[in-house]
């Protein structure tokens, strides 16, 4: 297969198509991206609360204009902190990650529904790593509405 780089900035609004930008998106590829994915992978990517509102809402956007259902898998690892503020191990990002989470399933104002389920993190390891148990593995189905005929 062929493999592409192309910039995904979650805190911009659209996808970068300005030609003089280095892996900005062509016009032939967002459509393409748009009628064709099926699956998002991410992984350590919710360590900072505006990032990962920019990616819940960069994930709400690309899953609205999708042509067809889309399934998203993304791991995260608690990182447990002790804090002053509270005297206690937290984890605050995990913590917002959760809540992310929750309000991108009960949206109901765009054209697909989001449902959510964490899958068990015991899966056959193919690559050599220490895994963690903080590591959790969660499942955001993106399923478009039917339309009327």
């Amino acid at each position: 297969g062929e493999v592409k780089v192309r910039q995904l900035d979650w805190l911009q609004h659209d996808l970068c198509k300005d030609a003089d930008v280095e892996f900005s998106w062509t016009e032939e590829e967002v459509v393409e991206v748009y009628n064709n994915t099926s699956f998002i992978i991410a992984s350590d990517v919710c360590y900072d609360d505006d990032l990962t509102d920019g990616l819940f809402r960069t994930l709400y956007r690309l899953c609205n204009n999708f042509l067809h259902n889309c399934t998203i898998l993304i791991s995260i690892e608690k990182r447990l902190n002790f804090t002053l503020r509270h005297l206690n191990v937290s984890c605050k990002a995990y913590d917002h990650f959760c809540h992310c989470l929750a309000q991108l399933q009960d949206r109901m104002d765009g054209k697909c529904s989001f449902r959510v389920e964490q899958l068990p993190s015991n899966f056959p390891q193919f690559l050599s790593y220490e895994r963690i148990e903080q590591l959790e593995l969660w499942k955001v189905s993106c399923d478009q509405a039917q339309s009327e005929f």
